[in-house]
């Protein structure tokens, strides 16, 4: 069969091993499609969290089994690399989705921040990986790199913001404790900063 790369649409063609890792990698992004088109409501967010990490498994299988294709075999989206990217965005949107349901149920301040940062992390190492390999790095003028970044920048902003905001309020109560707030609250605006 003949298999065309994810990033630079060159078509290969290989053995079955080739056909396997194809099917397989193919197989991870339905599950991620399948996931980044559910609908949200009732069990959905659950059921989206799911097919992520579905996802997210697949990908860091793929990524010990393109170490065994040959070398006219392998691709820019055949590389450890490009798969331990996939893994950790794919982790990065479940986590999302935790994320997402957590503040929906109204969980403390202190566990939002924490899962914020969780998925600021998997972004961040979505980020590094893509990073390593000069095809990935450049891909799509560089936007999808710079899109995982903002994304790492954005989540670690905000899970400083949701700790800020609890702290002021919690200063605000007392009247005491606004200098850790301020402290905080200038961390913040440059996490944000970050961002832009």
């Amino acid at each position: 069969m003949k298999w065309r790369d994810s990033f630079d649409r060159k078509e290969k063609k290989g053995g079955a091993y080739l056909d396997a890792v194809s099917s397989l990698y193919n197989y991870g992004v339905c599950c991620a499609r399948i996931a980044c088109f559910m609908d949200l409501k009732g069990e959905g967010v659950k059921e989206g969290a799911k097919s992520f990490m579905e996802a997210a498994a697949i990908f860091e299988h793929l990524r010990t089994m393109v170490t065994q294709l040959q070398p006219a075999e392998t691709s820019v989206d055949f590389t450890a690399e490009a798969m331990s990217m996939n893994s950790n965005l794919m982790l990065a949107q479940a986590q999302y989705l935790f994320l997402r349901k957590a503040t929906e149920a109204g969980m403390a301040p202190t566990m939002i921040s924490k899962i914020a940062m969780q998925v600021a992390e998997y972004f961040k190492k979505a980020y590094e990986f893509s990073q390593v390999n000069n095809a990935l790095r450049t891909f799509d003028n560089q936007r999808f790199a710079n899109v995982l970044k903002y994304h790492s920048l954005y989540f670690e902003a905000m899970a400083y913001y949701t700790l800020l905001d609890m702290s002021y309020k919690e200063a605000n109560n007392k009247a005491k404790g606004m200098g850790r707030v301020a402290g905080l609250g200038k961390v913040t605006i440059a996490k944000f900063e970050a961002c832009r």
